[in-house]
């Protein structure tokens, strides 16, 4: 990243895996790897919460790539609109990966933007995915309070290669909901590595039930 480095920290989240973590490379960012043993996407970013300091937030998956000035452009962004709670990205295929058919982008968490736009109402085509997801700390600290008040929600999330992408919306719901101002922008871009084992039917029937209904729901 071309932030400087003393303005961001970076915490590795383990997420319910026996198998010691070997790091092939060293680093050249302060990175701290924390052991969350309960499984789960959304249970590693509320430890990820929990772990970080700062007053924003920005969420990474481990298939996913920051261009350089990502977290540049997060600053920027939350500096021109202050009363943005939280920002989606500009999500677009990896080459690393396979290209999937238009269609079957969103279902993918794949979203390439041409402009930035407000977010109003969080049944909206184009809400920000979690992946690249950036969002103020009381926002995030906000969602986590309602996981702690309402259980099932801790079903939204993946758990493993099971389960779709509940949280994201639940997050962007939550924000809307108390008045919070969410946003989409152009110019903060990642690329989403997408394996070819996601573009099989069974795959693709049982994901996009789960992202409509939660896992335990299905």
């Amino acid at each position: 990243q071309d932030l400087e480095r003393e303005r961001w920290d970076c915490v590795l989240i383990v997420n319910g895996s026996t198998i010691p973590l070997e790091l092939e490379q060293k680093w050249t960012f302060p990175m701290r790897v924390v052991q969350e043993d309960r499984e789960g996407l959304i249970h590693a970013r509320v430890r990820g919460l929990r772990e970080s300091g700062g007053d924003l937030v920005v969420w990474m998956d481990d298939d996913a790539c920051f261009a350089s000035d990502y977290l540049s452009q997060v600053l920027d962004f939350f500096a021109k609109h202050p009363d943005a709670a939280i920002i989606g990205a500009s999500v677009l295929p990896s080459k690393e990966g396979v290209i999937p058919p238009l269609p079957l982008w969103r279902a993918l968490s794949l979203q390439p933007l041409e402009s930035s736009m407000p977010v109003l109402d969080y049944s909206s085509p184009q809400i920000p995915l979690g992946i690249g997801m950036a969002m103020k700390r009381s926002t995030m600290e906000r969602w986590v309070g309602t996981l702690e008040r309402s259980n099932w929600k801790w079903s939204l999330g993946r758990v493993g290669a099971i389960g779709g992408a509940g949280e994201d919306v639940d997050i962007v719901a939550t924000a809307i909901d108390a008045g919070e101002c969410v946003w989409l922008n152009h110019q903060m871009r990642l690329w989403h590595i997408i394996p070819s084992h996601r573009l099989r039917c069974q795959y693709l029937r049982r994901l996009i039930r789960e992202n409509n209904y939660g896992r335990d729901r299905v």
